[in-house]
């Protein structure tokens, strides 16, 4: 049975696993909010027809698709290279003998 140092790893453990869940939460809904509503508005207008490139693009392709896709791109990197941490878990399993006396 797990003694209560154990159960504060895993405590622990959850409550970074459930940040990390509501930052790529958060993320995800701000970045559909963005490509939806700014194309809603801009792609399906006389403006958007005419040619207007930003990038080789048209503008609301840039700024719709293109821009949020990047800035969530650094976002994702940040998050992999800074945010997460890795926990370790109790496994439950007996130490071996050859385990302790590397310790």
């Amino acid at each position: 049975m797990p003694d209560s140092e154990d159960k504060t790893d895993l405590a622990a453990s959850f409550r970074q696993t459930r940040r990390e869940l509501w930052v790529m939460l958060a993320a995800w809904i701000v970045f559909a909010a963005w490509t939806i509503g700014y194309n809603a508005t801009h792609a399906f207008t006389e403006e958007a027809s005419l040619p207007d490139p930003v990038l080789g693009m048209p503008r609301w392709i840039t700024f719709g698709i293109f821009t949020p896709w990047m800035v969530a791109v650094v976002l994702t990197t940040w998050f992999a290279m800074r945010f997460m941490k890795d926990t370790p878990l109790h496994d439950g399993a007996p130490e071996t003998e050859a385990e302790r006396e590397g310790k």
